[in-house]
């Protein structure tokens, strides 16, 4: 039914609702809502809801939405009521679409529950248009007789006590109030108060079915209806000059002052918004007896969100996703929240809960992302000014992804501040439109020449004039931009655009002097991924720098096979996204490389560094490390300037490429790196005597993933006779290999059918060079073939090899059906004397001479079990009476746990052949299967002695700085002429000063001088509370301060450190920050590089 108006020009005619119950309808429709006698009577219940206009302004309409009492009754029902301070809570929720049920999310209730404490208010308000007298009924159903409520309106404040009922009938209080203000305007709007003021000992009040009002002063009176909690208001915070200079800009502050001077006022929250989510607090009235107009306290945390994606879309992969990357002081912890949107929110440890404060300023700072990158991250850095230290603090900082959509729309830079006054809450608890929210503000926008611009201008956001909302957009007389929402009283403004300005102060506070604002452009502290390198010796060397600490901060390494950014869900919001967390140590600011064992880390994996710096707060490093397996570069000791020294290849995602660089272990430019190939050349000659190996760090510097930092190490192995090679690298994609001539050791080119032809490689190969191409296997039944230059005979004969490794990577890229054949097959002439792979009816192994066929696993399937990057390393080695020792080591690129040790692949099968074999060259062959594929042969001799362990520590000697592991490194050794294959001399005194080898050698002093003895520590006390100690330190060693008060062997502690290696020598000063009052022993340990 569409209700007319025909009264007062002040009441439009156009009702909210098209369609209501009809009358006829009504009596059926209230029976079903309430029982008793009233059950029959008219009410406002049978109204439409009106917009009543109160006044007409150039810019807006005030206007309340209200239901017309009937036969001047009013049926107030738990749908139109309020609470205030804190909910009861409405309850019997049923799907409603009678009348105004649009304010309650389209449910109607049956009764207001939870009465419980004193002071709670539950308010109706209404409009009267008569002044006269008013009869008030309450259906309480209590079981509880004697508590008190006070009941308000009009003239009338009466304290009641209830008696027990079922709430089917009033309760016996007989009140009348007198309206003595009234007529269409706010002054006539007033409200029906039930308070409770005593429980008197019992739990609560009962449940308030409904109040019935009636009265000569409720003709044609209003009950003025809103929604349960007010919509928010939304505004831009804008500078005049900013936008007129044309300028960018990349730093604001927003003063932000909540006006709390009426009588009754409620929480709300109001944060900053930018592009990335909400940076803010909740308002709390301050509940102080002397609480001024703008006091407020901060009942929680902070908020500084970060969305990823909304509630109907699902979860992007990690790199997609925004992220942390600190926190302002330790007790804050990372999480995360998901809701009508999901994302990234630290949570606890809010420096400001609990305080009661009349302002607050933030800042929010932008950085913006990296040209080109494959995931581009917005980066904002949050602040918040302490009045009580009179500085600058920081709060948190965080990446937000930006995908390809919105940096079309919306470009890279950074949003004006905008901000929103809302109250969260449902339908039945949070009902408080009554009251209305007011937050004022003021700021300043940093522009991209440095200079600062006044914000002096509001802009109303989400504004429509088809709206009737109780939203406002103002500014104070004392100067400031202000939003307002709630109220009873609605506005409807007249044009979509409306837009509020001020004249900014001449006088600036004191957060924004110079030398305060400097903080702004800081993080206290920073953390680099240096990188993250796993070694030929099995160790992952993770290498990073510390700046900005204050004490020594605990520094946690997080990996996995996946990069799991800085995803970490302390509270269990969502599950953490890295598999594995271990502890390096503490450390203070420097650069430090630490080493750990590879044994339980994947082959290939990603790293992060997280610092625990208690008050400075716990930051996360903003690059990943990323490292992959060591590569043994197989070099001839007689190579000359120019020569292959073999090549690198790291991990570049789709649509990425790598630009090489050596960062580490070529002091002497020996090496030279292509940067685009990442092919190593010699860039001189060998020494006449080359060292036993070279070991260099290579970094690739992906030009789409800024935040990784790939890094190898590649072992240079002049040692290391290198017979036969062959990458596939040498051709193009889809070219024919027949007549191609890549490698070395060669006699001819590869021929045989033209089907075989180069390819990409389809899975990662830690031994594949550096182009990313692989034989394809040819037509069925064809092969390729290509001579040695020189044959290879492996026995006891005087020109025979003793030691050689025949290695290879085959790819085998679908199920091989057991009748199904790839392989590598080694020839004598043109006859083949074995070959490794797959056997047809068979499955992975090898055969050679009279050694029959050797399968490498029986758990290894003969199908879809060898499907995979396939890692074959067959050693041939000369044995007693003639014999050859063949065993042929086996690894997935999965399973592979050293990758750069052939010797050590998990699957392994040896045979004895009876006597020396004679290889000339290889034949590679297909039989039925269609898409494997072969790469990187290679033929070497002496890889075994290679790998020769003298002290058994892992380390193979090649690499080992200490190979009899005495704790004084080789190159010492030899200059002080020690022998570095014997242990026995660190425990001497060459020169009989009382200190053994060892601590000579280890605190930087001659073992052959007496005259030259480590030095001494001393101390020089202070005053509390903190002394400096002094020691003379030595160029490539590392230095700790410990402390002890009692000399009991466990009872020392690290108190300060050096930085991990003293680039030369001079003196270390320690500072113990916090010494003992009576006192204290101290003593240095040293660690060499």
């Amino acid at each position: 039914m569409i209700r007319q108006s025909a009264s007062s020009s002040g009441i439009r005619k156009q009702p909210i609702f098209i369609a209501s119950f009809p009358r006829y309808l009504l009596p059926l429709c209230a029976m079903q809502l309430f029982s008793g006698s009233f059950a029959l009577a008219l009410s406002q219940l049978d109204s439409s809801v009106e917009e009543v206009i109160l006044q007409t302004t150039a810019e807006y309409k005030d206007i309340v939405m209200g239901q017309q009492a009937q036969d001047n009754r009013f049926i107030l029902t738990p749908d139109s009521c309020f609470f205030y301070p804190k909910g009861p809570k409405l309850t019997g929720s049923t799907a409603s679409s009678i009348p105004g049920s649009e304010f309650n999310s389209n449910q109607t209730f049956a009764t207001i529950d939870e009465i419980d404490s004193i002071g709670q208010k539950v308010l109706w308000p209404i409009m009267p248009r008569q002044t006269g007298s008013v009869s008030v009924n309450v259906f309480l159903e209590t079981a509880n007789a004697g508590i008190e409520l006070i009941v308000r309106l009009g003239d009338l404040e009466q304290t009641v006590v209830t008696t027990v009922s079922d709430g089917t009938s009033a309760q016996p209080w007989n009140l009348t109030a007198t309206i003595q203000e009234a007529g269409i305007s706010e002054a006539a709007i007033q409200y029906l108060e039930i308070e409770l003021r005593d429980l008197n000992g019992n739990q609560e009040a009962g449940e308030i079915h409904k109040v019935e009002l009636s009265g000569e002063a409720l003709e044609n009176a209003y009950l003025l209806r809103a929604r349960w909690r007010p919509y928010a208001v939304h505004g831009s915070l804008l500078s005049s000059t900013l936008n007129a200079s044309g300028l960018g800009h990349s730093l604001y502050v927003v003063e932000m002052r909540p006006d709390f001077s009426a009588d009754e006022v409620f929480s709300f929250y109001a944060p900053v918004t930018t592009k990335f989510g909400y940076y803010g607090v909740t308002y709390a009235p301050s509940d102080s007896s002397d609480r001024g107009e703008n006091d407020f306290f901060v009942p929680d945390a902070a908020n500084f969100s970060m969305w990823s994606y909304n509630a109907n879309q699902s979860q992007p992969p990690v790199p997609e996703r925004s992220h942390l990357l600190a926190v302002g002081n330790g007790e804050q912890i990372f999480d995360g929240y998901g809701h009508e949107g999901s994302g990234v929110k630290p949570r606890n440890g809010n420096p400001l809960e609990g305080r009661t404060i009349d302002n607050l300023v933030l800042a929010l700072r932008m950085e913006s992302h990296v040209a080109d990158d494959q995931y581009r991250y917005r980066t904002y850095i949050g602040y918040y000014w302490d009045e009580a230290l009179s500085e600058w603090k920081f709060y948190a900082a965080g990446r937000d992804y930006l995908d390809d959509a919105e940096l079309a729309s919306e470009g890279d830079g950074f949003a004006a501040p905008n901000s929103f006054v809302e109250v969260p809450g449902g339908v039945t608890s949070q009902r408080t439109a009554q009251i209305k929210r007011i937050l004022d503000y003021r700021g300043w926008i940093k522009d991209e020449t440095g200079n600062w611009h006044a914000i002096d201008l509001l802009h109303a956001s989400s504004l429509n004039t088809a709206n009737i909302r109780s939203k406002d957009w103002s500014t104070t007389e004392d100067g400031w931009l202000r939003m307002k929402m709630g109220g009873i009283v609605h506005r409807q403004w007249l044009d979509n655009s409306v837009q509020r300005q001020i004249t900014p102060v001449t006088t600036l506070p004191d957060y924004m002097d110079a030398s305060k604002l400097a903080v702004l452009e800081t993080i206290p502290v920073t953390v680099v991924m240096d990188r993250a390198v796993r070694t030929f010796d099995g160790y992952l060397k993770v290498e990073f720098t510390l700046e900005g600490l204050d004490a020594p901060a605990e520094v946690k390494l997080f990996y996995g096979d996946e990069d799991g950014m800085t995803l970490l869900y302390e509270k269990g919001a969502f599950p953490d996204e890295w598999d594995s967390v271990t502890s390096l140590g503490s450390f203070d600011d420097g650069s430090y490389s630490v080493k750990l064992p590879a044994t339980d880390l994947p082959t290939e994996g990603f790293c992060r560094i997280l610092v625990e710096a208690n008050t400075k707060g716990r930051h996360w490093s903003r690059e990943t490390g990323h490292w992959v397996p060591a590569r043994l570069s197989d070099v001839d000791p007689n190579a000359e300037t120019g020569d292959s020294a073999g090549s690198v290849r790291l991990h570049n995602p789709a649509g990425a490429s790598n630009t090489y660089s050596i960062v580490s272990g070529n002091e002497d430019t020996l090496f030279a790196l292509d940067s685009s190939t990442g092919s190593l050349t010699l860039a001189a000659d060998f020494p006449e005597t080359p060292a036993s190996s070279y070991r260099l760090a290579v970094k690739a510097e992906l030009n789409k993933f800024s935040s990784w930092r790939n890094t190898a190490e590649v072992v240079v192995v002049p040692g290391l006779q290198l017979l036969v090679e062959e990458d596939f690298d040498a051709g193009t994609a889809d070219q024919t290999i027949a007549g191609s001539n890549g490698g070395i050791g060669w006699g001819g080119s590869w021929t045989g059918h033209s089907s075989w032809v180069y390819a990409p490689v389809e899975t990662s190969s830690s031994n594949d060079g550096g182009a990313g191409l692989e034989a394809r296997i040819g037509d069925q039944g064809t092969s390729l073939s290509r001579p040695f230059q020189t044959a290879v005979t492996i026995g006891s004969g005087t020109d025979d090899l003793s030691d050689v490794l025949l290695s290879m990577v085959m790819d085998i890229n679908e199920p091989i059906a057991i009748g199904h054949s790839v392989r590598l097959e080694i020839m004598n002439g043109t006859t083949q004397i074995g070959y490794i792979g797959k056997k047809v009816n068979g499955s992975l192994g090898f055969e050679l001479g009279d050694s029959g066929w050797q399968n490498l696993s029986n758990s290894i399937g003969p199908t879809n079990a060898t499907v995979g990057t396939w890692h074959f390393a067959l050693h041939l080695k000369s044995g007693n009476g003639g014999t050859v020792e063949a065993t042929l080591y086996g690894a997935e690129a999965d399973d592979t746990t050293a990758p750069e040790n052939r010797l050590s692949y998990p699957y392994a099968v040896t045979a004895t052949l009876s006597e020396a074999v004679t290889l000339d060259g290889f034949r590679l062959h297909r039989h039925n299967n269609t898409t494997s594929g072969i790469d990187s042969i290679r033929l070497m001799e002496n890889y075994a002695t290679l790998l020769v362990d003298s002290d058994g520590d892992n380390y193979p000697d090649i690499t080992d700085p200490d190979d009899d592991n005495d704790g004084i490194p080789d190159a010492d050794e030899i200059a002080h002429g020690f022998n570095p294959n014997s242990n026995a001399d660190a425990a001497l005194d060459s020169d009989s000063d009382g200190f053994n080898n060892l601590h000579e050698v280890s605190f930087g002093s001659d073992p052959n001088d007496a005259a030259s003895v480590p030095g001494q520590l001393s101390i020089s006390p202070n005053e509390q509370p903190a002394h400096t100690l002094s020691f003379p330190g030595t160029s490539g060693r590392a230095y700790s301060l410990w402390r002890s008060t009692t000399l009991e062997t466990d009872s020392w502690t690290i108190i300060d450190r050096s930085e991990r290696s003293l680039p030369e020598n001079e003196a270390i000063l320690f500072l113990d920050r916090s010494p003992p009052m009576d006192k204290a022993f101290y003593r240095v340990s040293v660690g060499l590089e």
